[in-house]
């Protein structure tokens, strides 16, 4: 475009011949910018495709993860502890087991049970 204004300066070319050059600089660039934008689109509509694809897969791990717990709850007695050996996580069958509501072990380690006997 600096070209040009230069060229049209310093007269080596028309003005005519100038606005014919931006008409057809102005088409190239709608050009570009209309490819660009198809890429983009393309880009995205595949991009949307594999994270609804990952979304389902996410739920779905999600519901077998409910189904594991739900079993660990109902078929175990089992506690969840941290590197410290604190508690972390109790199910209710622990709970009824030692006679301690979960907010009274969460935290707690696991000699609050033995008598050290």
């Amino acid at each position: 475009m600096d070209l040009l204004e230069q060229e049209l300066r310093e007269k080596s070319i028309s003005i005519n011949t100038f606005f014919e050059s931006i008409k057809i600089l102005e088409y190239l660039y709608q050009l570009i910018y209309k490819t660009l934008l198809n890429c983009y689109n393309e880009e995205l509509s595949y991009t949307k495709f594999a994270l609804d694809e990952s979304n389902q897969d996410l739920k779905i791990t999600l519901r077998e993860l409910a189904d594991l717990q739900k079993a660990l709850n109902e078929a175990t007695i089992f506690s969840i502890t941290d590197r410290d050996d604190r508690i972390s996580y109790v199910n209710e069958k622990f709970c009824d087991l030692y006679k301690y509501t979960r907010e009274e072990l969460i935290g707690k380690k696991h000699d609050i049970f033995c008598s050290d006997f």
